[in-house]
């Protein structure tokens, strides 16, 4: 969590992080997972930006890139909305049947007039893990990303057969 050092009239520079000691990782760890179980503003409910939105804005990072899962006949498709963020900032992985789908979003906004400057920095990263409904073939996998949509094709694995063993004689 970065801060921002404000000073009237000159742009906006991020502050250094504080070093923290490897004892205090297990609670940062935990309190990432509380603020995304419930987000800082959920007090505040006309406040709408403490909601999980159908978009990620490079405004909010927080929120998570909205998920559609369709189980098919001879594949399990995906599609997540992630306006805004570049397919080089995307990583998929598959196991068992968990896919998870990892991003960064970076946003910077300059404005520059005759008396007037503002600039704007802003990141973040998400993680979306979702269960499969059904056993995929991760070596087939294939994910697009186009206009803001990241689409991908699971193809699900042949259920085994069923076939008769002859029994033999000893």
């Amino acid at each position: 969590m970065s801060e921002k050092k404000e000073t009237k009239g000159t742009e906006t520079a991020p502050a250094k992080p504080a070093r923290r000691s490897a004892l205090m990782r297990p609670f940062e760890e935990m309190e990432r997972m509380y603020d995304e179980l419930m987000p800082r503003g959920w007090m505040r409910p006309l406040q709408m930006d403490w909601l999980p939105g159908r978009t990620l804005s490079p405004l909010f990072p927080h929120r998570m890139p909205a998920v559609d899962i369709i189980d098919r006949e001879r594949d399990v498709l995906v599609r997540a909305e992630v306006p805004g963020v570049r397919k080089e900032d995307i990583k998929v992985s598959v196991s068992d049947h968990t896919l998870t789908i990892k991003g960064h979003t970076e946003h910077e906004e300059e404005e520059k007039r005759d008396d007037y400057y503002r600039h704007e920095l802003s990141y973040g990263d998400f993680t979306r893990t979702l269960e499969l409904p059904a056993a995929v073939d991760d070596t087939k996998v294939e994910a697009t990303m186009k206009n803001g949509i990241l689409e991908i094709r699971l193809p699900k694995l042949e259920p085994a057969k069923q076939r008769e063993i002859e029994v033999k004689a000893h």
